[in-house]
């Protein structure tokens, strides 16, 4: 229970009230970057992303390092070119 506590905590407040995370990361306040995200998607496409969020979920399955509220949250992803 302390996972799904933690994750509260840690979770932003979007404008429609619903409470959201953006990107996996160590330090729940320190800023998304995104740089990362993008490098991957760059390299490795939409799979990429997935493969690598599902790989951080897989390496801290207590929800301790990055804190969420079951090992594997839900994943969404969209990509726009121009």
């Amino acid at each position: 229970m302390k996972c799904c506590r933690t994750t509260i905590r840690c979770s932003r407040q979007n404008r429609s009230g619903a409470w959201s995370r953006i990107l996996p990361k160590e330090n729940p306040e320190a800023p998304d970057d995104f740089g990362k995200f993008v490098d991957i998607f760059l390299d490795k496409g939409l799979q990429g992303v997935k493969d690598y969020v599902r790989s951080l979920e897989a390496s801290d399955p207590k929800c301790w390092k990055y804190t969420r509220s079951k090992q594997y949250d839900d994943i969404a992803a969209i990509a726009v070119s121009f």
